[in-house]
């Protein structure tokens, strides 16, 4: 790990280390854009500082990077610099993420606009077009979790959504609500042709929920 975007109700809960009597005590001190706050953690051998930016976002970085100037920022002037031939958003791995979520609620040509922007699901506007503030809001993905509307029928909100695991996400979009009786109808249906676009349709349960059903990935025993 060489830094990490904090958002800022975690930055001002995170304890400060205490630091051995021969470290070096970087606190206050400011390096290019970024001011040293205070110790958080020991990554191997490597001390971790949480900073701030001069843009006012927290960010977590080692000593090595702060006194070498491997990380200047928290990205933003990155992000603000046009000369730079490749955005170096997109070699942030929630970049294309957060990019796909925008085109499927936003572009009628993507395949998923149906289930999506066709639906009224809308990219609420802080990030519509500011990924670093998406990034602010939400924080890295933890490995192994993808991107989850608590309501399935609502927007790509800071409220609504968070991230979970492929089997939450997948538990999740059963709909607990849903009966069993609703769920062998669903099926039935399908099988007699209706597809799983016109099912979520009809009973007001999101695309992904009902192909889960009928692929038996959920209510496994009905």
């Amino acid at each position: 790990m060489r830094s990490k975007i904090i958002n800022a109700k975690e930055a001002s809960s995170l304890p400060a280390l205490v630091l051995h009597h021969n470290a070096k005590d970087l606190t206050g001190n400011k390096y290019n854009a970024l001011t040293v706050i205070k110790p958080i953690s020991r990554d191997s051998r490597r001390m971790v500082w949480l900073c701030q930016c001069d843009c006012s976002t927290f960010i977590s970085v080692e000593s090595s990077c702060i006194q070498r100037g491997n990380v200047k920022s928290c990205g933003c002037r990155n992000y603000d610099n046009v000369q730079i031939a490749i955005n170096p958003k997109e070699k942030h791995p929630l970049y294309s993420g957060w990019r796909a979520m925008k085109y499927r609620c936003n572009d009628p040509k993507h395949k998923s606009y149906s289930r999506y922007g066709a639906r009224g699901i809308k990219v609420c506007p802080a990030w519509q077009s500011d990924f670093k503030q998406f990034l602010l809001d939400m924080g890295e993905r933890p490995k192994g979790h993808t991107l989850d509307r608590i309501n399935n029928n609502g927007d790509y909100t800071p409220e609504n959504c968070r991230w979970v695991t492929h089997a939450e996400n997948l538990q999740n979009s059963s709909n607990a609500q849903v009966s069993a009786n609703k769920v062998r109808l669903i099926r039935l249906l399908h099988i007699a042709g209706m597809t799983r676009l016109e099912l979520s349709a009809r009973f007001l349960i999101s695309y992904d929920c009902v192909r889960n059903m009928i692929a038996y990935r959920t209510w496994q025993n009905i």
